[in-house]
């Protein structure tokens, strides 16, 4: 199985992709899907953007009702600094 892309922004997320990342993971009962989601800004976001995703399912139960996702900051300023400062990498690989 190929690792599921990684996304540059929290509108590039879609139920197919997190299908396939929730998949892999584990954390999606197997046979099931992510039929829809919304999308709610989590924190201020100085060096990034951060979502809570709200799910919803083919049924019911068959995975989490949310996820939280980091990412780079769509202010090309912020994303600039924490590149400069290796903000992401440090904090990936922590």
């Amino acid at each position: 199985m190929t690792p599921p892309l990684l996304l540059r922004y929290a509108s590039d997320v879609s139920p197919e992709w997190l299908t396939q990342v929730l998949s892999a993971s584990g954390a999606l009962s197997p046979g099931h899907r992510v039929e829809g989601l919304s999308m709610t800004p989590v924190g201020t976001g100085q060096m990034a953007d951060t979502t809570r995703f709200t799910l919803t399912y083919d049924e019911e139960g068959a995975g989490p009702a949310s996820v939280v996702g980091k990412f780079a900051s769509a202010d090309e300023q912020s994303r600039a600094t924490g590149l400069a400062l290796r903000a992401y990498e440090i904090e990936v690989r922590f």
